[in-house]
């Protein structure tokens, strides 16, 4: 596997960085293609012209593996895969994920039954005041210590990198037990899991710490997966779902990519199927690249998996603040093209020569893409290439020198894609200097009807008009990324500042975020997807959260320290991070609370929850049809759990289910989960002298409510016996 990841590295690099520059001028254009090559995706056929160029310079070999998706018809015979030396993983409906040679993909694309072929892309890994803000506290009643929904008997899995498995967090803080399960390092050399051909799955305890961590140069996979379901150890630092049980997958650490996150949704949900338990599933991962219609293969997957009791929740993205797209709907042929500039994150040269730039169009429509150096003080173009009709059903690959106040060289592939019937270009940029005053300037000519819509990669570029008129500047709408944002079961999650100064652990100095408390955060991405749909559907606290960090990060001391707690002779710290990568987990938390209280809560049933007990205020504004900012508003955790309470068979509640307890300042109020007849609720001081006593009845969903606003300073129990259970906590005032 180490000689998967790097290969495949090096070969995306190659495509990016190290192409040799061909002509500007359309020396090299194919107006058509073999069979095999219209069923290879932009990215596949980009990575096989460079392979092959590669093998000649003996820098890549051809026999590099890679990770894709294959589309097929169906009843295809999957086995005729295996004399390719195709790995294949996962299949859900017409869609498998596999692994390959480079050299087979023009092979298996010409096999009858195969339908296309999409490389794999790569994806970006994107708590205290946090439970308050979401009215968690209402919940897992932390202040009071009877946490009646925690989720147990619920299994989350978290898919990302930089975990650490000893940490306190991820261990019962009563018996020492671990509360992972399994765990499948993706780039590990070793025993791959069942079903699988890569990796290497640890599935006992003694396993599982034996391995540590999955690497060492991160704590994201740590902080996000305590925020979920992070132990109460005696700091207000806990999950949201403390009581869980976790399932970890660590991306491939070289090159993580759509294909392995797909394959690791399979196997989370298989095992909670094994097990017997309802599973919730975070994805703080996106990318910019795609469709943005919830028709890519991995959205499709995605879909097909989820179903009563398997949820998933992923990340909006962090690109809110980006001017990453650019879109045009065109009325006619006779519309005025669009016109923008791309402008580089830094200034190109060949270190780094790079960018991606992604164009989708209506489905049936056609246009023409053309390529210009242009001088934006004079407004003249130097150097211009020849049209590129978008919209033919066929492959096309074009490649173009800049020779003008410029060098470098930029590749289109084209093509009608096969999954979703849309017009498709991908631009590969690799421009190597660009003198000033000079633009690489895109002008989409439409030939019909329709919409266009354009991604920058963000990493290299971006969109701008350079202030000219005329010429359309870049927006951050439909920001928001494939993986964890544009599937159609999925919540996806944007998030709002709940902590805007924080006080590094040992410093004694406050610093500030350059954030607005209750606000959007500022990086959150915005919807919605091309296709109409709300995204994202509900926002949660993102900045700045303290989490759990990595024990074998190397580069921990980078992130702000919160806390820590020593366990034996060793000190785990907590710190601070912010993200949708943050806000993600917090409603996968809550998600794993639902199913405690209902099992088969199907995603559409967890959406309509989410959205119908969202909270609104003067920073959301009044969301009776949701925006693509905020979604519908702030998770609420307690009105959500209430709201499945009540809406549960009374068969589905057992006899165990005790109530959820809400401290708020001197107010308290008791949820009941299930009808307990009568409930007597006493007040003591620590003598045992009764303060007060209440005897009433309660129903499912319906609340006891006290104050301690008339009482003086000190400590109290409260007492609560209903006909079939007992309990007492103590409470501070």
């Amino acid at each position: 596997m180490q000689l998967i990841s790097k290969s495949y590295n090096v070969a995306a690099q190659f495509v990016l960085r190290c192409l040799p520059f061909f002509c500007f001028l359309a020396v090299f254009a194919q107006p058509a293609c073999l069979s095999a090559q219209c069923k290879l995706s932009p990215e596949a056929l980009t990575l096989l012209r460079n392979s092959e160029r590669a093998t000649r310079t003996s820098t890549v070999d051809s026999d590099s593996l890679i990770f894709a998706y294959i589309m097929v018809e169906d009843g295809a015979d999957v086995e005729l895969f295996n004399q390719y030396g195709v790995s294949t993983n996962v299949q859900a409906g017409n869609f498998i994920t596999a692994q390959m040679p480079v050299n087979v993909l023009h092979q298996v694309a010409e096999l009858p039954f195969v339908r296309y072929i999409q490389l794999a892309r790569t994806p970006r890994t994107q708590l205290d005041k946090a439970h308050q803000a979401t009215q968690m506290t209402r919940v897992q009643a932390g202040e009071l210590g009877e946490q009646a929904y925690t989720g147990e008997g619920i299994v989350i899995g978290v898919i990302d990198a930089g975990f650490d498995y000893s940490h306190p967090a991820f261990s019962d803080p009563a018996t020492g037990k671990l509360r992972i399960s399994r765990v499948w390092e993706q780039s590990a050399t070793g025993t791959p899991p069942a079903g699988f051909t890569y990796g290497a799955e640890f599935k006992t305890a003694d396993e599982i710490l034996a391995s540590g961590g999955d690497i060492k140069y991160n704590s994201h996979g740590s902080h996000v997966a305590c925020i979920a379901a992070g132990s109460h150890v005696g700091n207000e630092w806990y999950g949201v779902a403390p009581d869980a049980e976790l399932v970890l997958v660590g991306m491939s650490a070289a090159t993580p990519n759509n294909v392995n996150i797909s394959d690791a949704l399979a196997y989370i949900y298989n095992y909670a199927e094994s097990v017997g338990k309802p599973c919730v599933i975070n994805m703080s991962l996106g990318a910019p690249m795609g469709p943005h219609d919830g028709t890519s293969p991995f959205d499709q997957i995605a879909d097909a998996l989820q179903g009563k009791g398997r949820l998933l929740v992923g990340s909006a993205g962090n690109s809110g603040a980006q001017k990453l797209h650019i879109s045009r709907t065109f009325s006619s042929a006779e519309d005025e093209p669009l016109q923008t500039m791309f402008d580089f994150k830094e200034k190109p040269d060949a270190n780094n020569a790079g960018g991606e730039v992604d164009i989708w169009g209506s489905v049936g429509m056609q246009f023409q893409l053309s390529l210009h150096v242009f001088n934006y003080a004079t407004g003249k173009f130097e150097q211009s290439s020849e049209s590129i009709l978008v919209g033919e059903d066929v492959s096309r690959t074009t490649t173009f020198e800049l020779t003008k106040s410029s060098k470098g060289t930029i590749t289109v592939q084209s093509e009608v894609n096969p999954i979703n019937g849309k017009p498709h270009a991908m631009l590969t940029l690799g421009v190597t200097s660009l003198r000033y005053k000079y633009a690489v300037a895109l002008v989409v000519t439409p030939l019909s009807a329709g919409r266009v819509d354009a991604w920058a990669d963000n990493d290299y570029l971006l969109f701008t008009n350079n202030a000219l008129e005329g010429w359309q500047d870049g927006d951050t709408e439909c920001t928001i990324g494939e993986i964890g944002g544009t599937g159609k079961k999925l919540v996806t999650v944007g998030a709002y500042t709940t902590r805007t100064e924080y006080t590094q652990m040992g410093s004694g100095v406050v610093e500030t975020i350059a954030e607005t408390l209750g606000d959007k955060s500022s990086f959150s991405a915005a919807g919605p997807t091309v296709d109409g749909r709300l995204k994202p559907e509900i926002s949660a606290p993102g900045a700045y959260i303290i989490s759990a960090l990595s024990s074998h990060d190397v580069s921990s001391t980078a992130v702000p320290r919160a806390a820590s707690v020593i366990v034996g002779d060793k000190e785990y710290y907590y710190g601070y991070m912010q993200g949708t990568s943050m806000a993600a987990p917090y409603v996968t938390g809550l998600a794993a609370l639902l199913l405690q209280a209902d099992a088969q809560l199907s995603p559409a049933d967890f959406k309509k929850v989410l959205v119908g007990t969202a909270m609104q205020d003067d920073f959301t504004g009044t969301l009776s049809q949701g925006n693509p900012i905020w979604g519908f508003g702030k998770v609420n955790a307690y009105e959500a759990l209430r709201q499945v309470i009540n809406t549960l068979d009374m068969e589905s509640v057992t006899s165990t289910s005790r109530p959820v307890i809400h401290r708020n300042g001197d107010e308290v109020k008791i949820l009941f989960s299930k009808a307990v007849g009568d409930v007597t609720l006493t007040i003591l001081d620590t003598s045992g002298r009764i303060i007060t006593r209440t005897v009433t009845s309660a129903n499912r969903g319906e609340e006891i409510n006290f104050s301690f606003a008339d009482l003086p300073a000190g400590i109290y129990i409260l007492s609560l016996r209903t006909n079939d259970d007992y309990f007492s906590v103590k409470v501070s005032k």
